[in-house]
């Protein structure tokens, strides 16, 4: 199972780079593999559209997509959630908590089995 994480990264303070390795470090440490744009991507003078080509690219390699918070408000994020969408990849969305946290403890039997895609809140209760 690979998967990609997506995120804002432009006007953030060091691209949100922090974010993104939490969430990779995160990901790795059930076993996934992990694509992680701000490991494709290391140079901050690369242009944007350089970066997006190589992501887009990387991001057809995946099964899933993991959204980092405050996805919908970055244009290359909302770019490959609608690949990610159209491409039927299973849509996992970030814990509300601190990056990663509540990753290891609810997300592993949803994020190694396989099912139909469909999207989910990491957080939700699944007691409901």
């Amino acid at each position: 199972m690979k998967i990609y994480i997506a995120g804002p990264m432009t006007g953030r303070p060091d691209l949100n780079f922090p974010a993104f390795f939490a969430a990779a470090n995160a990901l790795r440490s059930m076993g996934l593999e992990v694509a992680n744009p701000a490991e494709l991507n290391p140079d901050p003078k690369t242009p944007w559209i350089q970066c997006m080509r190589r992501d887009i690219a990387e991001l057809l390699t995946c099964d899933q997509i993991y959204l980092l918070r405050g996805w919908e408000t970055s244009k290359g994020a909302r770019l490959e959630h609608h690949i990610a969408v159209h491409l039927n990849l299973e849509l996992v969305m970030e814990d509300m908590g601190t990056p990663g946290r509540g990753l290891q403890t609810r997300a592993w039997a949803f994020l190694s089995r396989k099912r139909a895609p469909r999207t989910r809140n990491v957080s939700e209760n699944k007691s409901k």
